[in-house]
């Protein structure tokens, strides 16, 4: 469709774009490619008023978002993935054609039948696993030729940037790296309501704070093991608060909290709102992040955001935590009570990394994000329409 309208006016000429977005990822806003997009349109619409913003999905989507945002629902909501195929190459492709002139998807698929401009997204190389092999090679099979198709691929850190290149041999021109940011709602709090959040979790002493719940891959158990030599050495009526998803307990860590020497001093908030985490992270002595598994590291930019030091393992985003985390290995328990025990100790240290903390953190924005992106579908659809 031509809908790429010039105006001139004196001297001055714009153009209207209709930017249609995949907002299939758009049920959840809370993590994942959803969060990513849901950030980034905002900023977007916000910054563009001008521009007109469709997201198309297979079912509704109920979000608060600016005047020059449409919801289009199109095609029956997907159940499995060769229903998706379906949905993306005709119901998608036929939409975006006739509606729009760039496609922005960032939840890592796009199509691969049609010459049309489109921006990519993958937030994670484990968006492209399954839960079966058939899925699993579907997903990795499709990006490898979006990654041909598609005019710019972009990914969230460099550590998604070196995995791509490496897996689907893109050049350095065809990737970029637009970061996520914390929310404007993580920020430092009141020393009164930080006692309140002591009063009522942990009896008004100091925590230590774990956000990754049960989730093997988020080292729990190597963290209560650091935890218990901190306690041995130091004596201290120090707190560990475990937040986050404690349902789905596939590796019996619950029953190991339960035998655990110092259990009276574990406690187990569970899944909190947003609201609650933050005033969690903001109360914390420290925040631990000893991630197993590559990750670009929010919660250490949100728990730096909030004035919260943060002892973390290398798996996080090398540009999130910088020279402002303490890096600890992720399978040694006595290097990760090491840290504990330095930030515990040395007082006039942990103010340091505070302040570098929320400097560091700050240079994290939206705005930024969205502009990067909006210079490059800028670019994507002059170079088109001028050839």
């Amino acid at each position: 469709m031509n809908s790429y309208l010039i105006f001139t006016s004196g001297r001055i000429t714009f153009a209207v774009m209709r930017i249609a977005v995949n907002a299939r990822c758009l049920s959840n806003v809370q993590m994942g490619p959803g969060y990513w997009t849901f950030n980034l349109l905002q900023e977007l619409s916000k910054h563009h008023p001008e521009h007109e913003f469709i997201l198309f999905a297979d079912r509704p989507i109920h979000i608060s978002t600016n005047n020059n945002v449409r919801v289009e629902v199109i095609g029956k909501p997907v159940k499995n993935v060769l229903q998706f195929n379906y949905w993306l190459h005709s119901k998608l492709k036929k939409a975006v054609q006739q509606k729009a002139d760039i496609l922005v998807s960032l939840d890592g698929t796009g199509y691969t039948t049609a010459n049309f401009p489109q921006i990519i997204g993958l937030k994670d190389t484990k968006m492209l696993k399954g839960s079966s092999w058939f899925e699993s090679w579907f997903k990795h099979r499709h990006f490898k030729k979006l990654s041909v198709k598609a005019e710019k691929i972009i990914v969230v850190s460099t550590q998604v940037e070196r995995a791509v290149k490496d897996d689907f041999q893109l050049e350095d021109e065809r990737i970029a790296v637009i970061a996520q940011s914390p929310v404007s709602l993580y920020q430092p709090i009141e020393w009164q309501q930080k006692q309140y959040i002591l009063e009522q979790y942990t009896d008004g002493k100091e925590f230590f704070l774990f956000t990754g719940g049960f989730d093997p891959s988020r080292n729990l158990l190597t963290t209560l093991k650091a935890f218990s030599w901190f306690k041995k050495w130091q004596q201290s009526n120090m707190k560990l608060l475990i937040a986050g998803n404690v349902e789905n307990d596939l590796s019996g860590l619950k029953e190991k909290i339960d035998t655990f020497k110092f259990r009276d001093d574990v406690v187990v908030a569970g899944k909190l709102s947003p609201d609650q985490l933050h005033k969690m992270m903001a109360s914390a002595y420290v925040m631990l992040y000893p991630s197993k598994l590559q990750t670009f590291g929010m919660p250490v930019l949100e728990a730096m955001r909030c004035g919260t030091p943060v002892i973390a393992s290398t798996a996080i985003a090398p540009e999130v935590g910088g020279e402002t985390v303490m890096y600890v290995d992720a399978d040694n328990e006595k290097d990760i009570s090491n840290a504990m025990i330095k930030l515990y100790q040395d007082e006039d240290f942990r103010s340091r990394l505070i302040g570098k903390g929320l400097q560091h953190s700050n240079e994290f924005s939206w705005q930024n994000a969205a502009e990067k992106l909006w210079k490059l579908i800028e670019e994507t659809v002059h170079q088109r329409k001028g050839s």
